[in-house]
């Protein structure tokens, strides 16, 4: 039987504005941390084969592969595809 792997890559802005909440609410980077979290155990206790990555845009730092002086500048890729 054929295994179908998945590939998900997860694509994040973490601008100064994605930090930001409305009373009572929390911010929609605190949102989308909690689903990537619950992303990753579900993955984990199904011992799935599944490959997942993080980038990061928006961010202080640059570390991508296609980077130069004037091109993909504020894109982080924290963590490449790998099982989940």
């Amino acid at each position: 039987m054929a295994y179908n792997k998945e590939a998900l890559s997860l694509v994040v802005d973490i601008g100064i504005g994605m930090s930001q909440a409305a009373p009572g609410f929390d911010s929609p980077l605190q949102i989308t941390s909690d689903m990537f979290q619950m992303i990753v155990e579900r993955k984990m206790f199904q011992e799935s084969k599944d490959e997942l990555a993080l980038i990061l845009y928006g961010s202080d730092e640059t570390n991508n592969d296609l980077a130069d002086e004037n091109n993909y500048q504020n894109i982080n890729v924290a963590f490449s595809l790998s099982p989940a």
